[in-house]
């Protein structure tokens, strides 16, 4: 998907920790090949986060789990092979990060 992401995050910095919420609204301007397949297609999508970060020295770790959910709207010819009113993408996500500043 090739699309313009707008959200925002909240966080609360406390001490060395970082837990934090991010949402994302998904406008897409490209959905691939599958909007080619119908007469016309348009997709939307949302993104939601949670996650923590720690700092410790020059060390930093980073969990988060994350949600991407993709809707499309299909519209199709009486006789065309492919008819489908809609569908949907979901994708989710665990990652697990370590990093060492010098």
């Amino acid at each position: 998907y090739q699309s313009l992401r707008l959200g925002a995050r909240v966080s609360a910095a406390l001490g060395s920790v970082e837990p934090y919420l991010a949402v994302e609204n998904r406008i897409v301007f490209d959905g691939g090949a599958l909007q080619t397949r119908f007469d016309s297609a348009s997709a939307s999508g949302l993104h939601g986060a949670i996650g923590v970060a720690a700092r410790m020295g020059a060390l930093s770790a980073r969990v988060e789990g994350a949600l991407t959910q993709y809707s499309w709207t299909f519209t199709y010819g009486s006789g065309d092979m492919r008819q489908a009113s809609g569908g949907s993408d979901r994708i989710s996500q665990v990652s697990v990060s370590l990093g060492y500043a010098y």
